[in-house]
């Protein structure tokens, strides 16, 4: 199957939606032990840049309490009404050579990306980061410590993973017969092992 044809058609449709709704499901281990876990139920309306959502969490660490580097155990949950979401920005410099950056990474995600066709008509969708060039998964790797450092306040899961050095990411895409998106999914796995290796795990099933 043609990919640029494939990509084309899924943006076309996901550009004709009015709304996103769907839910997310995702979670952190450590070793054999769950860290962090959340539940999102989310409505966003494409047009307006407006999301509405409700969100459980659950974490649990050793230590004293003040984050994940600490001890807490507990379970939030929250509802949020329509409000505007703030989207995260990469990492590239700004210039020529941050807009050659971008390309190249395009480029380098276009190339290693796999398709399969399932019965029933379905499409998988799948990237691997072994498989792209060194300096690009050097980048995914800078992108994730970048994003750890930003979230330090919600209780440093993010920073213990992007300190967790190299990271093997796998995303995984269904689309059905329609050019929709049925489910994304992706892991992260820290590269070295050890007893206290770190899986992020995360999958979202669109509602259409």
């Amino acid at each position: 199957m043609n990919k640029a044809k494939l990509l084309y058609d899924v943006i076309t449709t996901l550009r004709g939606k009015e709304n996103l709704r769907g839910t997310l499901e995702a979670k952190l281990e450590k070793g054999q032990t769950v860290v962090f876990s959340v539940r999102n139920d989310f409505e966003k309306q494409l047009g307006g840049g407006k999301t509405k959502l409700k969100m459980t969490t659950e974490m649990e660490c050793e230590g004293h309490p003040g984050g994940a580097r600490h001890g807490c155990r507990g379970r939030f949950e929250q509802n949020e009404a329509w409000g505007r979401h703030h989207h995260f920005h990469g990492e590239f410099h700004e210039g020529i050579k941050g807009k050659l950056d971008r390309i190249a990474f395009m480029i380098s995600v276009f190339q290693a990306l796999q398709v399969e066709t399932r019965e029933g008509q379905e499409t998988v969708l799948s990237l691997n980061t072994r498989d792209l060039p060194e300096d690009i998964r050097c980048l995914v790797q800078d992108k994730i410590r970048h994003r750890g450092l930003g979230h330090h306040h919600r209780g440093g899961f993010l920073q213990e993973f992007s300190q967790a050095g190299p990271v093997d990411v796998q995303i995984t895409v269904l689309v059905n017969d329609k050019a929709e998106v049925k489910q994304a999914s992706i892991t992260a796995e820290a590269v070295q092992e050890g007893p206290d290796r770190l899986t992020a795990q995360a999958e979202v099933n669109f509602a259409w």
